[in-house]
């Protein structure tokens, strides 16, 4: 980021933009008290440049001589602030005409609009927070589900970072060891290179291990989408809204009420979920409406991340769940068979197909539960989070890990090959663990991990 951006004082709402009873516009940097008295009247005797941090000020603000609203000041002075920065928060009240106003008269007065996520690359840059934690700040805003909010607040909390620093302090230990019998010949050094490589074993090990982390923090970040896919009439629209403890999706006796998919966002044990009702899989499609309800069922079963082949249990599979079947091989490795109906009778099908097989009742509500968990253990793989579990929650964070790992894995079997290496290995190792926490600054993937934020934060 260029260095006179950052000097600059800075302008955005923090509140949605709309209609509201409340808007709030701030500011941050070095001019935010001077703009601030350009524009705003307090009610009492106290002159802006007087405020102390942390303060509430009730005033109103100005055009000149024109009055644009009254509002309430709230001072935060640096360093105790977010962006450890002079921060200046104007709560007014919320109409897009007004905040639009204030924000003019900022701009007018010295501000420039921030940029999007400016505010938090700010507290990165002061010194704040790591790359971690403003990473975790746009993980809590786009959270699905209470569980990945938890996830993230605990990155926020710099439990993550704690754990990389940790992986630093132990192989910068192995490096110091290493450097000084490279940097002091002379002096009598010895150092047990069996205990060097099992240190670095050791951590190599660790970051194994949190890698697995990966595939359950993308399904705790984005959710996972599910298909319930089947012939007509065996109850797909039902479990849909039973899943969905809603009536989402229309449910009538008569075959193929759905000729669409239909899609319900719901949240099963903390993860999010896209559910899908799809129209009955036929053979061959009747008439233009169902063949798109068709084409568009077999691109949701592609994309699916989990499909439940729904049937009926109280009859034999039949000619219509076989061609389902094959239609779904390709996909059986992610495919739960689930039989309905068992209320009306249960026959054990012929074959089974899919990971799975789960009878339920979507009428008598019984099995549901018992599928849930099916699901969830299919989407999780049975790993189960404490509360203190650090989950890797971004693609960055997994390749620089996946690139420690390997550098300080192919170091063990350098030491005894070619010494040299194995330091560079291991000098490499520590460069991809600061750019982690963002110790080691590069422009271009910083500008680029800021900008999914949004503007006023």
């Amino acid at each position: 980021m260029n260095k006179n951006l950052r000097n600059d004082t800075i302008v955005a709402p923090i509140t949605a933009w709309g209609h509201s009873s409340v808007g709030i516009v701030r500011l941050s940097g070095n001019d935010s008290l001077k703009i601030l008295e350009k524009i705003f009247k307090p009610k009492s005797n106290t002159k802006v440049k007087n405020f102390k941090s942390h303060t509430i000020h009730y005033g109103h603000i100005y055009d000149g001589k024109e009055l644009v609203d009254e509002v309430l000041v709230f001072t935060m002075l640096k360093p105790k602030s977010y962006t450890r920065e002079d921060v200046v928060e104007i709560s007014s009240h919320g109409g897009p005409l007004i905040i639009k106003k204030i924000l003019s008269l900022c701009i007018k007065n010295g501000a420039r609009l921030a940029q999007p996520g400016e505010f938090t690359k700010r507290a990165y840059l002061n010194g704040r927070i790591d790359l971690l934690q403003a990473e975790a700040v746009a993980d809590i805003i786009n959270a699905k589900s209470e569980e990945a909010l938890k996830i993230s607040q605990r990155q926020l909390k710099g439990l993550f970072s704690e754990k990389i620093n940790d992986f630093r302090n132990q192989i910068l230990n192995v490096a110091t060891e290493l450097n000084a019998l490279v940097d002091f010949p002379e002096e009598d050094i010895s150092i047990d290179l069996k205990n060097v490589k099992g240190a670095l074993k050791k951590v190599s090990e660790e970051i194994k291990n949190l890698l697995k982390t990966e595939n359950l923090g993308r399904i705790y970040r984005e959710g996972v989408k599910i298909v319930i896919a089947g012939k007509t009439n065996v109850g797909k629209s039902t479990l849909m809204n039973v899943l969905s403890d809603s009536e989402r999706a229309i449910v009538t006796p008569i075959p193929g009420t759905t000729r669409d998919v239909i899609r319900e966002a719901i949240v099963l044990d903390g993860i999010p979920v896209e559910l899908y009702d799809t129209a009955g899989i036929r053979k061959t499609a009747r008439g233009i409406i169902e063949k798109m309800g068709m084409k568009k069922t077999k691109q949701a079963i592609e994309e699916a991340d989990l499909i439940l082949f729904l049937f009926d249990a109280s009859k034999n599979l039949d000619e219509k769940d076989e061609n389902i079947m094959e239609i779904l091989a390709p996909f059986k490795d992610k495919t739960i068979m689930v039989g309905n109906k068992t209320d009306l009778g249960k026959k054990k099908p012929q074959k089974k197909f899919g990971k799975e097989l789960v009878f339920i009742s979507c009428l008598k509500k019984t099995g549901i539960q018992h599928l849930r968990k099916e699901i969830i253990h299919h989407m999780v793989h049975g790993t189960v989070i404490s509360n203190e579990e650090i989950i890797i929650t971004s693609v960055r964070q997994s390749e620089l890990l996946k690139k420690t790992q390997t550098l300080t894995c192919t170091a063990v079997k350098k030491i005894d090959e070619n010494f040299f290496e194995a330091i560079l290995l291991i000098e490499e190792a520590l460069k991809n663990l600061d750019s982690l926490t963002g110790k080691i600054f590069r422009e271009e993937m910083i500008d680029e991990i800021f900008s999914r934020f949004c503007i006023g934060k």
